[in-house]
């Protein structure tokens, strides 16, 4: 009971208690306002600014990583309170830069959900969220123990402080309470009464390429793991490791609000998407899984590859022959000639299907199906409101779209064959699968959190894309009946992205096409003086003319007019060729005319009835052609196509978690577990041993290569191999009216603290490439509260 009641104290202290009641009317409570320093009009994951988010507090988990971060605002407070202390504190997460190897604790701490300082001389200072610092430390023990575990390998014991506060999303405010629990110790160990797990034999279970089937929970072994001996399992190209796992874990249980997903979203520059992830999947190889996946979205509806631009349809048919683009669908169902204007939409993958079964013990749990399913709908920006949007999101997606996504999710093994990274979601699927049963079970007696301390490979993934832009086109004949073949060898795709690159004067060549361009533009001026205008902007890239969104559906429209010379050769071709039809009909006719008066015998009888013949077969054709030719007049568009957006929702609730008696799948994990099933192997059996030569792709080859030349950089990012003396070094000078304190890197000035005591003001200023945050000023008011702002 005593463990149950932590745990609900965790998840309470872990959901930002809003209320600010108790708060207020609490000794050595003080607010903290970070208003100022807010950028209101970030684009956050939903596609709306900061601002307009700050009152829903249903978008918290949106606004969690944009907010979590200004706790490092709270040693700046105490300075302000107290002054300050004569301990060099820095970051512990300095030592740990974004792509290089690191344990899987640092990322949580990186977030600024918590914040952990230390002068590696034996104090260390901890911000936790919470109501009471004494029980908040204990709930968040099972992760602090791993980073102090590392600063007490320079001296101990450590003096430790730890402060909690409240970060107060809907007033942009942190509140934290100055009076400090206060302890000291020298060693971390586990906590008490908890089962371990056996890391030694998870990490060979996962070196052996197995496919993860299922687990077992036990109060004596601890934790179980199964798979299947079949092709060796990869991540991102790499070799299937404890380490994913380890980030799968910490997706599930340790992501907060911003739970897992990944999703390509609205960015400020809008020839670019925003990569969003949650769940700390960023820089990990399970997480460019999902994002390569995502972008696969691309070549489904689109016929090219999402990172070469490649048209790829024809090696995507030698997997899957009836595939077919959105645009090919659309001709195929004569849907094309419609004018429905710019329609964007998003495409997600779900894990609702993926299945995991578990007894009512829950002793065993088996992956029964590891499948996303892939959807799609309407862009939001499409509708007025967003009740406008819930309603006809999917009621008004294209018939094509709708056709695409279903043969997707129909012959998703078929694409896997052919994409790599549509195999490795279904990986993916069973990691975060199983992690979200290990949750709802919550087995709180075993030690799950020595996952955290699990090292990760050095990885870093994109934070944004440039959007794929491409035109298609029918360079054949429409008829209403038009065949499968003719699409597939006539329609042509051309990737439009690449032209944001070039400049203003190389791609319009003179002010006559600049103008045509920006005349059809709201955002634009249109001066008197074009040929200025355009001289003065010629330097500059595409990409600074493209400023709404506006801007670049004009810019696809514009350059689709660059191919219609092309359509209108061909149109010039046909009409050729039609003329030449017309007068071999005509010499038919004259000939026939010559001969008609001339026919006495058989043999001439039947070589004029074959003339004729001849005439009727042609005369057929070339109405038949005209017939095609008016068609195509009339009808021939320039579909084109932008993928706006889209993701994959990994939510652990979202997993499709079933309680059974009795299954064909638990059955055989049984049977699997007494050593009945053959190709059967388990994390506690003695065959579970690493493959001697573990799979390598030419891929996951080229990255390692990459990687083991970071070895030595990234050995010298870990804190216990860092030596005290070449961290930056404090001075603090103090008087009646001012305290100072400056951080120095041999002699030059790394930041620089100055405290005006009578105007209740503090000056933070960076200098040099070390300048992670602006220039800043804090200033108590006559309320007591600390309000930060820019220095301007």
């Amino acid at each position: 009971m005593k463990l149950l009641i932590r745990s609900l104290i965790f998840i309470v202290s872990f959901m930002f208690i809003t209320s600010t009641a108790a708060v207020n009317n609490s000794s050595g409570w003080v607010n903290i306002s970070y208003k100022e320093l807010l950028d209101k009009k970030t684009i956050i994951r939903t596609g709306q600014t900061l601002e307009s988010a700050l009152s829903n507090p249903e978008l918290k988990g949106a606004m969690q990583p944009f907010l979590d971060s200004y706790s490092y605002l709270l040693p700046y407070a105490l300075d302000m309170l107290d002054g300050p202390e004569d301990i060099n504190y820095q970051n512990l997460i300095s030592d740990y830069p974004v792509g290089f190897s690191q344990p899987v604790w640092v990322a949580i701490l990186r977030s600024g959900h918590i914040l952990l300082q230390t002068d590696y001389k034996g104090h260390v200072r901890i911000f936790l969220p919470g109501l009471d610092a004494q029980k908040t430390y204990n709930d968040f023990y099972s992760l602090l123990r791993h980073p102090l575990k590392n600063i007490a390998q320079y001296r101990k014991p450590l003096d430790i402080k730890v402060y909690v506060y409240q970060n107060i999303y809907s007033q942009t405010q942190l509140q934290i309470n100055k009076t400090a629990y206060s302890f000291r110790q020298s060693y971390f160990p586990p906590e008490k009464n908890k089962i371990l797990l056996n890391m030694a034999n998870l990490e060979r279970f996962f070196r052996t390429g197995a496919t993860l089937e299922g687990a077992r929970l036990d109060h004596q072994k601890g934790l179980i793991l199964f798979g299947k001996l079949s092709e060796p399992t990869t991540f991102a190209g790499n070799p299937e490791t404890i380490a994913d796992f380890a980030a799968a874990y910490r997706a599930v249980f340790w992501a907060g609000d911003n739970k897992a997903f990944i999703s390509l979203d609205p960015h400020p520059d809008v020839s670019k998407a925003a990569v969003n992830f949650g769940g700390y999947l960023e820089d990990t190889h399970i997480g460019d899984v999902v994002l390569e996946a995502d972008k696969r979205f691309k070549t489904i509806t689109s016929g090219l590859d999402p990172n070469s631009a490649m048209d790829v349809r024809a090696y995507t048919r030698k997997f899957v022959p009836d595939f077919f683009t959105v645009s090919e669908r659309d001709i195929l169902s004569n849907q094309y000639t419609k004018n429905r204007g710019w329609i964007k939409t998003r495409f997600w993958f779900y894990p609702d299907n993926i299945t995991i079964e578990a007894d009512p013990q829950n002793t065993f749990a088996r992956i029964i199906n590891p499948q996303f399913t892939a959807d799609a709908e309407r862009s939001r920006d499409d509708f007025a409101t967003l009740q406008e949007f819930e309603r006809k999101k999917k009621q008004y997606l294209l018939p094509a779209i709708r056709s695409n996504i279903d043969h997707l999710n129909e012959h998703y093994q078929d694409y896997a064959k052919a994409y790599p990274e549509l195999k490795e979601l279904s990986q993916v699927g069973r990691l975060i699968g199983l992690c979200s049963w290990l949750k709802k079970v919550n087995p709180v007696w075993l030690d799950l959190d020595e996952l955290l301390a699990v090292e990760l490979p050095p990885f870093k993934t994109s934070r944004e894309k440039t959007q794929l832009m491409a035109i298609s086109f029918l360079r054949e004949a429409v008829a209403d009946n038009v065949q499968e073949a003719t699409v597939k060898k006539n329609l042509r795709i051309i990737y439009v992205s690449s032209v944001l690159e070039q400049t203003i004067g190389e791609y319009f060549k003179n002010s006559v096409n600049y103008k045509d361009f920006i005349s059809q533009s709201d955002s634009h001026t249109n001066s008197k003086d074009i040929d200025t205008q355009f001289r003065q902007k010629s330097p500059l890239r595409i990409k600074e003319l493209v400023r709404t969104k506006a801007d670049l559906e004009n810019l696809l429209a514009y350059e689709s007019k660059k191919y219609k010379p092309d359509l209108d050769e061909y149109m010039a071709s046909q009409q050729k060729k039609i003329e030449q039809d017309k007068k071999q009909l005509q010499l038919i006719v004259e000939e026939l005319n010559n001969k008609r008066n001339m026919v006495n015998t058989n043999e001439q009888i039947v070589s004029y009835n074959n003339l004729v013949n001849s005439y009727n077969k042609k005369q057929e054709e070339f109405n038949r052609e005209v017939g095609e030719f008016n068609i195509q007049a009339r009808s021939l568009k320039f579909p084109f196509i932008m993928e706006i957006g889209g993701g994959i929702n990994l939510e652990p609730e979202n997993f499709n978690i079933i309680t059974v008696k009795q299954s064909p799948g638990l059955t055989e994990l049984e049977q699997a577990d007494k050593n009945i099933q053959s190709g059967w192997l388990n994390s506690e059996s003695p065959q579970s041993k690493p493959t001697e030569k573990p799979f390598l792709s030419k891929s996951a080859i080229a990255k390692k290569q990459t990687n083991n030349k970071k070895t030595a950089t990234i050995k010298a990012s870990n804190p216990v191999l860092k030596k005290v003396e070449t961290k930056p070094q404090m001075q603090i000078n103090r008087n009646e009216k001012t305290w100072e304190v400056t951080i120095l890197s041999g002699k030059n000035k790394i930041s620089e603290k100055k405290y005006d005591i009578k105007n209740k003001e503090l000056r933070i200023v960076n200098y040099g490439q070390n300048q992670q945050k602006a220039n800043l000023k804090g200033t108590i008011n006559d309320r007591g509260e600390i309000v930060f702002s820019y220095i301007r």
